[in-house]
């Protein structure tokens, strides 16, 4: 994922770099993208923190990362969850609790996945699957809302027409 930066209210953009190199040759749309957010914790520095995904072999799954310095360099990246895993999203609101979901294969099912940081990324909860038995779910999108962290994402139920549905990041522990 390329990270671009605007210092004048986007009349101008400087690319920074990459999240998340991996080499991972990919011809086709990269709509799967990632996720990027923005803490400021108790400590007042800014941290950006961003959630991508890699189907190179041998790297499958998706990778979180931080940046302490406005997106130049980042840290090594950590898998979250390894093998198939798509549509990454992150969201962290001003205290360094964060949200990571994507979706991915449990069995025969799409389903919607996520794990939460209470410590500015440092520690992640275990990966815990957010959608119901029985839908296929995919597209999740994270978002930090007045009343905290939250989950939404489409599913197809069994004979129904296609829905949208959310959990609170607070479900997810």
């Amino acid at each position: 994922m390329a990270l671009a930066v605007s210092d004048n209210g986007g009349e101008a953009w400087q690319r920074t770099g990459r999240v998340g190199s991996f080499n991972w040759q990919f011809p086709n749309c990269p709509e799967s993208g990632g996720g990027l957010a923005i803490s400021t914790p108790a400590s007042g520095r800014e941290t950006l923190h961003a959630f991508v995904r890699t189907g190179k072999e041998g790297s499958e799954g998706v990778y979180y990362q931080t940046s302490s310095d406005g997106g130049r360099y980042w840290s090594s990246p950590r898998r979250l969850a390894p093998g198939v895993a798509d549509h990454p999203d992150l969201a962290a609101d001003s205290s360094g609790n964060l949200v990571a979901t994507w979706d991915g294969l449990d069995g025969d099912d799409l389903v919607i996945k996520a794990c939460t940081s209470n410590d500015n990324g440092k520690t992640w909860t275990a990966v815990r699957r957010l959608s119901a038995p029985g839908t296929n779910a995919s597209h999740p999108r994270a978002v930090a809302t007045m009343a905290g962290l939250r989950v939404f994402w489409t599913f197809a139920p069994p004979n129904g027409p296609l829905a949208w549905t959310s959990a609170a990041a607070g479900s997810v522990r």
